[in-house]
């Protein structure tokens, strides 16, 4: 059987995360991928090599975010092909594309040793996303 694009992408991300982490529990619910039944994570990947990436959310997946994000802290990790993996908290994702329920589309780009960049419909993001910021989640455990 194949690997699909979004297994290979989603399962590098993944990995490198839960290296980070060391012992943590993980379980899919929905498409959103929870870690030790306290982080929602939801995996978006883009093939292009070099930067600005795109990604798009459909209405389905954005009321999934949002109902999870009422239960939850949720993190989107954009996959920027093989340049790394932006980090975006919901409410960041919310404020770039607004409450709208339908069809949105994030871009992302970066220079070389630079932070990434994240706008959409709404707006650009206030700040830049730092690409080692993935591999901080979940680091003040209990």
């Amino acid at each position: 059987m194949p690997i699909h694009k979004l297994e290979f992408y989603a399962g590098a991300a993944l990995y490198r995360l839960i290296r980070s982490l060391g012992d943590v529990r993980v379980r899919v619910d929905g498409g959103i991928v929870i870690l030790d039944e306290r982080l929602g994570i939801f995996l978006k990947y883009c093939t292009r090599t070099r930067s600005p990436w795109l990604f798009t959310f459909s209405a389905t997946e954005r009321l999934t975010l949002a109902s999870n994000a009422a239960k939850m802290q949720v993190v989107i990790g954009l996959v920027c092909g093989s340049d790394g993996i932006a980090t975006l908290q919901h409410q960041d994702y919310v404020a770039v594309t607004g409450n709208s329920a339908s069809q949105a589309a994030i871009s992302c780009s970066r220079g070389y040793d630079e932070h990434y960049a994240i706008g959409g419909p709404a707006g650009g993001l206030s700040r830049k996303v730092a690409p080692s910021a993935w591999n901080t989640l979940l680091v003040e455990r209990d």
